[in-house]
């Protein structure tokens, strides 16, 4: 069997039902296997938008608030960007009480969902 860090490489099809064998391991409560395919995945498509937001979620939920940031910030600089990106920034400097920080992500995700 093939681990996940071996992945070199992805057809579109394998890599949306790597995204669902991710989401169904995260809806079972099993984030960690959850974050390990989709940070494989991200490895070989770090334009999988998908994969992104979904590994931010987690990283969130698991109160990594400076991996949540980072790959958040990341994912800021794409012009395709779900709004849901500024509200997981907004919490993850809420969990790094940097209120501030929290504050501007919290007003761009409401600025964007009117």
């Amino acid at each position: 069997m093939t681990s996940v860090t071996q992945i070199d490489s992805l057809t579109p099809r394998h890599q949306e039902w790597l995204n669902c064998v991710a989401f169904t391991f995260y809806d079972n409560n099993q984030p960690d296997k959850a974050m390990s395919l989709w940070q494989a995945i991200l490895s070989v498509n770090p334009d999988d938008l998908y994969a992104a937001v979904a590994l931010c979620q987690v990283y969130l939920q698991k109160k990594s608030y400076d991996e949540a940031v980072n790959l958040c910030l990341q994912l800021v600089e794409v012009e395709a960007i779900p709004i849901k990106i500024y509200l997981v920034l907004s919490q993850a400097y809420l969990g790094l009480e940097q209120y501030n920080e929290a504050r501007v992500w919290a007003n761009k995700y409401m600025e964007s969902n009117q």
